[in-house]
């Protein structure tokens, strides 16, 4: 049961729903935006009401198919390790689409989410107050899933103490975080004022200079020698 179940679940999370919404909205993600298969790429590649009402219905959709893959695991068989199975493998599928020779996919938030709300309603609702709460307080919503999807397996072991549903939830939080990690790592780059090419770094205790649009600066012209008559040309340099 559980390679029907590994089977069902790829091929559910394989259903590009933000491939289709961007070409319906005469956008192909794939090509434009951030290139991730996602509800946020429809959103900003589309644009408007429309592209923010095909966001929405993405995000719906994905987080269908991770629902469905472990409701269809729980039909096929009562062993909970079937159900994580599921689980794993329709966030997998949406992150590496089979539709795309998995060389594309989007993120798996929403996707994951699904399946988490059928297995642990409650813990979805305490890492979207993770997520919120991380938001609020640096205004980065990248930052705040990647700080409730490590709490989440945290939790689990804190009110559970079961080593089996804490591999499960820490496989499948390592699956999410590593999709965010570059969008981490620009955050960071912008908090922490990462020097740009052409910069150089600031001195100890003073200000980084600034570079030379034009290059360097003349030496300028030697003071004349005693007893000679100063040739230097007058300030502003023109002829009369």
């Amino acid at each position: 049961m559980a390679l029907v179940a590994l089977i069902v679940g790829l091929a559910l999370g394989s259903i590009p729903t933000a491939w289709l919404a961007g070409r319906a909205g005469g956008r192909n993600v794939l090509a434009e935006g951030s290139g991730n298969v996602g509800a946020v790429n429809v959103a900003r590649t589309v644009g408007g009401g429309l592209g923010l009402a095909l966001g929405l219905a993405t995000a719906g959709l994905d987080l269908a198919k991770g629902a469905a893959a472990v409701l269809l695991a729980q039909r096929l068989s009562d062993d909970r390790a079937v159900w994580f199975v599921a689980a794993l493998a329709v966030t997998f599928g949406h992150q590496r689409m089979l539709f795309f020779r998995f060389r594309a996919g989007g993120k798996g938030l929403a996707t994951s989410a699904g399946a988490v709300l059928v297995l642990a309603p409650g813990l979805v609702g305490l890492v979207a107050a993770i997520i919120a709460l991380v938001w609020i307080l640096v205004r980065n919503v990248y930052v705040g899933v990647v700080a409730g999807y490590f709490a989440a397996p945290i939790i689990l072991f804190l009110a559970l103490s079961d080593l089996q549903w804490f591999g499960f939830s820490a496989a499948l939080a390592a699956m999410v975080i590593a999709r965010h990690v570059p969008d981490l790592k620009r955050f960071l780059e912008a908090r922490l004022g990462t020097p740009e090419p052409g910069f150089e770094a600031a001195p100890e205790g003073g200000a980084a200079p600034e570079p030379d649009p034009v290059g360097p600066s003349p030496a300028p012209a030697a003071d004349p020698t005693p007893g000679e008559p100063d040739r230097r040309p007058p300030a502003g340099g023109g002829s009369g």
